[in-house]
């Protein structure tokens, strides 16, 4: 039988368990729907580039419509994240 300090302790611990992965799950929940919603930009956008003819020249508007953003590092190189989560490496 649990004394009543007992008792306290056990169920302070399960509650700040309970918080933690309850936070852990809101965390990829959130992640999830951000894949999510970058997948469907990224579909969408193969689907209008399907429609359009051939590129033979730089056309800003797919530029921008790809790239989701950059980062510019102090030594010149640059990290060019696209919308559906890839990377790439840039040097000068």
């Amino acid at each position: 039988m649990q004394n009543q300090d007992e008792y306290e302790k056990k169920y302070t611990s399960l509650v700040n368990r309970f918080n933690t992965v309850e936070s852990r799950l809101k965390e990829v929940k959130a992640r999830i729907v951000d894949k999510q919603m970058r997948h469907d930009e990224v579909e969408y956008f193969i689907e209008d580039l399907k429609k359009q003819d051939l590129l033979t020249v730089f056309d800003e508007n797919v530029w921008l419509s790809m790239v989701y953003y950059l980062i510019v590092h102090q030594d010149g190189k640059v990290d060019i994240i696209f919308l559906d989560g890839s990377v790439m490496k840039v040097d000068e």
